[in-house]
């Protein structure tokens, strides 16, 4: 849940973390947003490696963003499975294995590092992994889907029209007149 006492500011969280040289995918909404998608996000999830070295400069990336537990237990890296934090630009999730993934190094592999502007460029999780991310998650499903648009055969879509227009065309192509 959103801090209401601080303004959502991916690019502190991301430059604090990487400029520590934190080992980490972006992954979550912010993610899929950074790939494409029309979603609107207020916090930054990640998955760091847990590897000793990387933790300690996970932990002063923390200090830096002055990064406190939403719940207000004592932070431990190491321990818990999903860690929400309040930090000075926001908030950030660390999630050291997702769902539907080994963690950090079964992500790396796909993962892709995106310029996103002013020096910084974390490593994203693939749309890949993102679906097989979300398809893991255990959310309820929409009991009563919306049914899929009817088929209207009399307009098909202006380029399948198209492309039937043409078709009679490239069927006499190799035609040569005598």
């Amino acid at each position: 849940m959103a801090n209401p006492a601080y303004a959502f500011d991916p690019y502190t969280l991301l430059a604090a973390l990487q400029a520590r040289g934190v080992s980490f995918a972006v992954i979550g909404a912010f993610a899929r947003v950074i790939h494409g998608t029309g979603e609107v996000t207020d916090g930054l999830d990640v998955t760091p490696s847990m590897r000793e070295e990387n933790l300690s400069r996970l932990a002063k990336a923390l200090d830096d963003l002055d990064a406190r537990r939403a719940d207000g237990k004592e932070l431990d890296l190491g321990r818990d499975p999903v860690v929400e934090l309040n930090t000075r630009a926001g908030d950030l999730k660390l999630v050291p294995e997702p769902a539907g993934s080994h963690g950090y190094d079964d992500l790396r592999r796909h993962a892709s590092r995106e310029p996103l502007g002013r020096g910084v460029r974390p490593e994203v999780a693939s749309p890949g992994d993102l679906a097989r991310m979300l398809g893991a998650l255990e959310r309820p499903r929409d009991p009563h889907p919306a049914p899929p648009p009817p088929r209207d055969r009399a307009h098909p879509p202006p380029r399948y029209r198209a492309l039937t227009a043409r078709a009679p065309l490239r069927a006499y192509s190799n035609y040569q007149l005598r």
